[in-house]
């Protein structure tokens, strides 16, 4: 049999703890489920995930909110993914473009020396101006203010047939 994976062996101080495989995108979503939607303990959740108990107790914590979705919302597949709600995909693209109004303002981060203070470069307020447009853009189509536009592959050949119902074509 094979070691059970213990999720909450403390990592190294002063380094992230690197996400244990509960939190992998393939098996969080499913555990998710499983422990919202059936009756299976917290025991026979380590067992089927193949982790320690305390790894399942500690998941619950981090994902109660998730998990009370999932419940109240059984049916929707994406009940608890937060980018999956409209109103939280364009509450994240106005942070993205609040920060970098702050960025485009003169404040920027420097790793090493912390806050530095100046102006952007003029590459570097260019993307970041296609990155505000770029979200500017997703959140009027969110709101279906903006079409999407339809490509139309015209590249072989295009037949027209004309047909006039009612119409004798000598007449014409």
């Amino acid at each position: 049999m094979t070691d059970k994976h213990d999720e909450s062996s403390d990592p190294t101080p002063g380094r992230r703890r690197k996400p244990g495989k509960l939190e992998h995108p393939g098996v969080k979503p499913r555990l998710i489920r499983d422990i919202a939607l059936t009756n299976m303990s917290q025991g026979q959740l380590a067992e089927r995930y193949d982790v320690v108990q305390s790894s399942i107790s500690e998941f619950i914590s981090r994902n109660r909110a998730r998990i009370e979705a999932v419940r109240v919302d059984s049916e929707n597949e994406y009940a608890g993914v937060w980018i999956a709600d409209k109103l939280n995909r364009i509450e994240a693209y106005a942070e993205q473009v609040n920060r970098i109004r702050d960025l485009l303002g003169g404040e920027r981060d420097n790793e090493e020396q912390g806050k530095e203070q100046g102006p952007l470069r003029s590459d570097e307020e260019a993307g970041l101006m296609r990155v505000a447009q770029s979200a500017l853009k997703s959140v009027a189509e969110e709101l279906g203010q903006l079409t999407t536009r339809a490509k139309i592959d015209a590249s072989g050949e295009i037949g027209v047939r004309v047909e006039m119902v009612g119409v004798d074509p000598d007449d014409v």
